[in-house]
């Protein structure tokens, strides 16, 4: 690789490991976390006069499908409604990732983008607890889209826990998880203990959101699981019988404990589903307008954020959809605009890049399920990262697996 080339490789690496950091921040719409990467392409250019990309396979059969029945379903000609943005962006970020994703490089910075919002968390507790006020991690300007910097700022002194330099809890979770992820299997020096993966597991606790509590829960059982391959079936039964008391007593604990009490709380609302709460907004919802399409839009989706508003409106969730709130998370987003045809389509290029991968790409993969479930992701900044990730220990485009002693 050239020098020049170098270097451009590892400024889109940078600006993708820090892009979910700058998703907040907006211009006409437009999220500083893909705008940095997409004036990249006029770099590309004029130092290499060509533009390299490559996407996974099967990958376009989705985008197409989606791209063809947003014109489909278009109120007029004009290009707004005939091409989503963040589709269009999404699927030449992707392809550049293929190109110029810097994988070694992306775990070196992605670490040390972690341990300055970790740090940055660290101080805004102690500043919390010691002086009684949270630092907000955010600018103090107007450049958030619909919402005011003052409203985000009365929101989050609202909210019992620190976010870093994120709009809120759950969101600095989503950015700790694929490090986690990536972390349990790079032991240095094969060490059965992981500082790092423990450090991050720890933060998570403390941000006390359920989604990554739950998600880090489940990529350390997977991690367990694979570990006891290693051991003859005697050592197998020593060490479940020492894990076993160690994470009752620990869950003991953490319940007990304010934060857990905390925690305990926040998850009654899975019981309550009268679209009031976060969990319904987040887990229910958007089934729930799935529900109400007809047969073919069951089938190929409805395309139209514009038809979709207007089906809100005139059925009898219209109370559940705050005026503008098409929010929903990330398998909904699939299943409402391409269809349960569009799903099978997105699982096509998924399930192949998750067969064809390493045990942290797969780690990788199963982390952005599981987060697409609650989550809100879909074609945002977080999953450009995941699926940089994913890409970047994609067997194909790997020639061997990497040696993560070279990354510490």
């Amino acid at each position: 690789m050239r020098k020049k080339n170098n270097k451009l490789s590892k400024l889109f690496t940078s600006l993708v490991i820090i892009s979910p950091i700058l998703a907040p921040y907006q211009i006409s719409g437009i999220s500083f976390g893909f705008l940095g990467l997409l004036l990249i392409v006029p770099l590309i250019v004029l130092f290499e006069l060509r533009i390299g990309v490559k996407w996974p396979k099967y990958f376009w059969f989705y985008f197409i499908y989606i791209i063809l029945t947003r014109i489909f379903y278009a109120d007029g000609l004009y290009i707004s409604n005939l091409f989503s943005f963040s589709v269009i962006s999404f699927v030449i970020l992707t392809g550049l990732s293929g190109q110029y994703f810097n994988l070694k490089y992306a775990v070196k910075i992605y670490r040390k983008s972690v341990l300055f919002c970790v740090s940055f968390f660290v101080f805004q507790e102690l500043m919390f607890y010691t002086v009684g006020y949270r630092l907000v991690g955010l600018l103090p300007f107007d450049i958030y889209g619909n919402e005011s910097y003052d409203v985000i700022k009365l929101r989050l002194s609202a909210i019992s826990r620190s976010s870093s330099f994120f709009h809120e809890p759950s969101y600095f979770s989503e950015y700790l998880i694929p490090l986690l992820a990536i972390e349990l299997f790079n032991s240095k020096n094969n060490k059965l203990i992981n500082i790092s993966a423990i450090s991050i597991s720890i933060v998570l606790l403390f941000l006390k959101s359920g989604l990554g509590i739950a998600i880090m829960l489940i990529l350390w059982v997977i991690w367990i699981i694979y570990s006891l391959k290693k051991f003859s079936f005697n050592k197998k039964l020593i060490i479940i019988f020492i894990l076993i008391p160690i994470l009752l007593l620990g869950s003991f604990f953490y319940i007990k404990s304010e934060i857990g009490d905390e925690l305990l709380l926040r998850t009654e609302e899975f019981g309550i589903v009268d679209g009031t709460t976060s969990t319904y907004v987040r887990i229910i919802r958007g089934y729930d307008l799935y529900s109400e399409f007809i047969t073919f839009n069951k089938v190929f989706g409805l395309n139209s954020s514009f038809k979709i508003q207007s089906l809100i409106e005139s059925s009898s969730m219209y109370n559940l959809f705050p005026t503008d709130d098409l929010s929903f998370n990330s398998v909904q987003s699939i299943l409402i605009y391409g269809g349960f045809f569009g799903l099978l389509l997105f699982f096509l290029h998924f399930n192949y890049l998750f067969r064809k991968n390493t045990i942290e790409g797969k780690l990788l993969a199963i982390a952005f399920l599981l987060l697409s479930l609650i989550a809100a992701i879909y074609l945002k900044p977080t999953m450009l990262l995941i699926y940089s990730f994913m890409f970047g220990f994609h067997k194909q485009y790997l020639n061997s697996r990497i040696d993560y002693s070279s990354l510490n």
